[in-house]
């Protein structure tokens, strides 16, 4: 995932490459929501291509909590996380050379299947550039809307 991550963001404004200690942590930590029928990856001819991470949004679970989790909040946190029924798209990535064939096309696809089996009937993608047109694109052919966009500006600093 790591490597497929790297090369498939590389010319995204910004970029830094991720580190395998990091992915590591990143697992550990995701471990926790993640679902694995929402997790996918893509191979052609046994090698990876692309990747999806798809994760239940437990922050509609948490922001009932006001941050206290303790001395109940915990078991309020449980029972909501059971009733999640909106997921959101954490990170995709598929080999530069491989866009053209629709590898991302097919991930969003099995996920979007996936999470129509398990219950889930609302979603969100994660951060898509406002340039990126192939993902807005896709992301409005699936019948998506753009309904927020951050924009991050530069100015060196003397």
């Amino acid at each position: 995932m790591r490597a497929i991550y790297n090369r498939a963001w590389s010319h995204n404004w910004g970029f830094v490459p991720v580190t395998e200690e990091e992915i590591v942590e990143l697992a550990r930590a995701l471990r926790l929501i993640a679902d694995p029928d929402l997790t996918l990856f893509a191979e052609i001819d046994g090698e990876p291509v692309g990747f999806v991470i798809c994760l239940p949004d437990v922050n509609r679970a948490l922001k009932p909590l006001n941050g206290r989790l303790f001395p109940f909040g915990w078991l309020r946190f449980l029972w909501a996380k059971r009733h999640l029924n909106f997921v959101r798209i954490f990170a995709l990535g598929v080999l530069p050379e491989k866009h053209p064939i629709g590898v991302g096309a097919l991930l969003y696809q099995h996920v979007w299947e996936a999470g129509v089996r398990k219950g889930y009937v609302a979603g969100e993608m994660s951060w898509i550039l406002e340039d990126n047109l192939p993902m807005n694109t896709a992301m409005q052919m699936m019948g998506g809307r753009i309904y927020k966009t951050w924009r991050i500006y530069e100015q060196p600093l003397r």
